[in-house]
């Protein structure tokens, strides 16, 4: 499957689910290293952004995301920090 239908994919899961995961753990998943991911997601929008850096001081938060950018619900969501944590939620729903 082509790169940027995978994270597609993986966008409308987590949004669906409202759970966030990590650049690394979605560029795990896809074979990208996490900076490749940011270029498969387009503009900056609520969709994208439950897409979020592995940073505690970022407080998981998108990169470069202004407010008005981020879901609503991204704050209240838990975050999948590993590709195993990332691949265990898809395997509920396959």
């Amino acid at each position: 499957m082509d790169k940027g239908l995978e994270i597609k994919f993986i966008l409308y899961f987590l949004n669906s689910l409202k759970i966030r995961a990590t650049y690394k753990a979605v560029g795990d998943l896809v074979g990208l290293p996490p900076v490749g991911v940011s270029n498969y997601l387009g503009e900056k929008r609520p969709f994208a952004s439950w897409i979020v850096s592995s940073d505690s001081k970022k407080s998981f938060m998108p990169t470069g995301y202004n407010e008005d950018e981020i879901h609503p619900d991204l704050k209240q969501s838990k975050v999948l920090m590993t590709v195993e944590e990332l691949t265990k939620e898809l395997d509920k729903y396959n």
